[in-house]
């Protein structure tokens, strides 16, 4: 075994739980090859295991699985295993009311295993988990009093079959009575199981080692457990929405929510943007992302997914689950939150140095880390008239979002762009501007400034058609013509003319008629107008006029 792999396999042992940050987690993740290398390297790996997980490990890499459990039960339909006792402190309460006269825990676990199966293997698509016995092909769970931790997944064997390098054998110790625990009893069990199947299917298919991504695996490794534990949280919720154990995990994300999207203390918590995800493009994406990972890391591979066959940007979803994270907890609106759920979420909490009161001017600097998104608030003490900038000298690697809530509703704007100045508009006393910012570099972190002022001569605003659409326009009187601005001085109206490559007038209407004020404003060309107007299908110059400015735009009229 090279030296590569014997690092890399080593770093399997430092996802160990997060206890101090949870009331207890369903993944740990301890490999025991058949190798003796596993020995050979045991004593660097003592060195990096935390001291409260170092006895589960050694016992992992000396191939022990549990031995006092004398007694077994295979579930309905084959595909599992059940190691359990009814003596000593691993016993499971004896008490029998089904059909199969055992342990009604036991028979529970069987029942909840293969729904997990048949929801992950049949439902979903997913590929079945290798055989870790030929004469005993069933996928085993041992029942076992594990403390507080809800259960243990090992990673046992490497499988020789495949072309893939990092996929396992596994199996999974789970507790015998969920005492004690946030979520107690049978739903625990219910929702543990459904988690630690997935990462038996998961291990199946490879788990990748030094993906790049620092900070993505447990105790500071990197690795892609962040994604197996994402895809695991959402399976709970997928399989028993009303449980809402997760729910016990989402804090970590909203109580600082500036770290890279990867980073290990969000692997709990994250179920919910996996959810976010797969609800907006169906559930086939999650297949198509873990054949992905059999030849890439997760991160790329759903990047990729996403890109190559949904015309989606990761990077964008990542900024654009943030302002849906807005409204939760109090402040939960159904028609903009994540879910329903989201009335039991915590407030999302801006950083202190992101977050002040307009006083005509506020301005803050940030170094966003790698694919990190970082939220700033501005509210206002009395009525403004504002806008935003957002200066970077690269602005190719960041992408952004403002919301603007007036009287506790939220009303999201348009993307943002950058070094160059967006008029808001009119805001009101209590009234707060968010702003969303994502670096989108994998790699490295960038700095950016965000400045919120009251709109005046050190906040100019530019005269600017931002869009028509559509284009080309079809002339067939049923649709419109539209025509987004942004208007940079008060004006009474706008004036529109529609010029042949003539030179020729063609058309012209005024809007507004009144008082436009500074910021977005967009008008309609009723479409039965332009037809009426006996226009041939062709090229035209559309031109704006507010005030004493003139804009133009090319356009397509199609009959």
């Amino acid at each position: 075994m090279s030296i590569r792999n014997l690092v890399i396999l080593s770093m399997i042992c430092l996802v160990s739980r997060l206890n101090n940050l949870y009331a207890g987690n369903k993944l740990s993740v301890f490999p025991a090859d058949s190798d003796s290398a596993w020995q050979a390297i045991n004593a660097v790996k003592n060195d990096l295991i935390h001291p409260r997980e170092l006895r589960k490990q050694q016992g992992a890499m000396l191939y022990t699985r549990p031995t006092d459990l004398p007694n077994t039960y295979p579930s309905a339909a084959g595909h599992f295993l059940i190691h359990y006792t009814l003596t000593g402190n691993n016993a499971v309460d004896s008490t029998v009311t089904n059909e199969d006269n055992v342990p009604d825990f036991v028979y529970e676990t069987g029942q909840i295993a293969e729904q997990a199966y048949r929801l992950l293997i049949d439902t979903l698509g997913l590929q079945p988990p290798p055989v870790d016995d030929e004469d005993n092909p069933e996928t085993d769970i041992y029942i076992i009093d594990v403390g507080y931790d809800y259960a243990y997944t090992y990673p046992e064997k490497l499988v020789s079959s495949t072309t893939q390098s990092y996929d396992y054998t596994a199996y999974t110790e789970i507790d015998n009575d969920y005492v004690g625990y946030a979520t107690p009893g049978l739903a625990a069990l219910h929702v543990t199981i459904a988690h630690e199947y997935f990462h038996i299917v998961q291990l199946g298919y490879n788990w990748w080692q030094g993906n790049g991504l620092p900070g993505s695996g447990g105790y500071g490794s990197s690795d892609d457990q962040y994604f197996l534990e994402w895809c695991s949280t959402w399976f709970e919720e997928r399989s028993y929405p009303e449980v809402n154990d997760y729910i016990n995990y989402v804090s970590s994300f909203f109580y600082s929510p500036a770290k890279s999207l990867w980073n290990f203390n969000y692997a709990y918590a994250l179920g919910p943007f996996l959810k976010y995800i797969l609800d907006l493009y169906g559930e086939d994406l999650l297949v198509k992302v873990w054949e992905g990972i059999k030849t890439d890391y997760a991160f790329e591979s759903l990047r990729a997914v996403l890109a190559d066959d949904y015309d989606a940007n990761l990077a964008d979803l990542w900024n654009e689950f943030y302002y849906k994270c807005y409204f939760t907890g109090t402040r939960y609106n159904p028609d903009l939150a994540l879910s329903a759920d989201a009335q039991k979420f915590q407030l999302l909490q801006i950083p202190l140095a992101n977050k002040t009161v307009l006083d005509e001017s506020v301005e803050f600097t940030s170094t966003i880390a790698p694919f990190a998104t970082v939220p700033y608030q501005v509210t206002f003490d009395r009525n403004w008239f504002c806008g935003i900038n957002v200066s970077t000298a690269t602005p190719d690697n960041f992408l952004g979002r403002y919301l603007l809530v007036k009287h506790e509703i939220g009303k999201l704007s348009e993307t943002l762009s950058f070094n160059e100045n967006l008029p808001v508009g009119n805001v009101g006393q209590s009234d707060s501007i968010l702003v969303f910012m994502t670096n989108s570099d994998v790699n490295s972190s960038r700095n950016l400034t965000v400045t919120v002022a009251e709109v005046g001569d050190i906040f100019r605003i530019a005269n600017k058609i931002r869009n028509v659409y559509p284009n080309p326009c079809l002339l067939d009187g049923s649709g419109y013509l539209t025509v987004e601005l942004q208007v940079g001085r008060i004006v009474k109206s706008v004036d529109a003319t529609l010029f042949d490559l003539r030179g020729r007038r063609v058309y012209e209407q005024s809007f507004g008629n009144g008082l436009i004020n500074i910021g977005p404003y967009q008008f309609s060309i009723n479409g039965a107008d332009l037809r009426s107007a006996r226009l041939a299908s062709g090229v035209y110059l559309l031109r704006v006029e507010i005030g004493t400015k003139a804009l133009t735009r090319k356009i397509l009229l199609l009959k």
